[in-house]
């Protein structure tokens, strides 16, 4: 839940998987035991990086972070919708 008391969506990945699906495009992760946690998602060949609060690997993945990662994966061309939906599928 968030601090106002709503509930997140919660997509059907978790997020684990989604480090696997990175790991295969070329991203790396490295975890931030700063406050708040955070993975800092890097590809180096394009010089993109990205920030999301760390959640345990078993949770499943928040919708917004899903979205965040599929557009910047898509704008670099790294990734297109559904190049990333099969690896997913395939971190499964």
């Amino acid at each position: 839940m968030c601090p106002t008391g709503d509930t997140y969506r919660r997509v059907n990945v978790t997020y684990a998987q989604l480090h696997r699906a990175l790991r295969a495009l070329g991203v790396s992760a490295r975890y931030s035991s700063d406050h708040p946690p955070s993975y800092e998602y890097e590809h180096p060949e394009t010089g993109w990086l990205v920030g999301l609060a760390a959640y345990p690997e078993t949770d499943r993945v928040v919708d917004y972070h899903l979205a965040a990662l599929r557009i910047v994966l898509d704008n670099f061309g790294i990734a297109d919708r559904d190049t990333f939906a099969t690896e997913l599928q395939n971190a499964g």
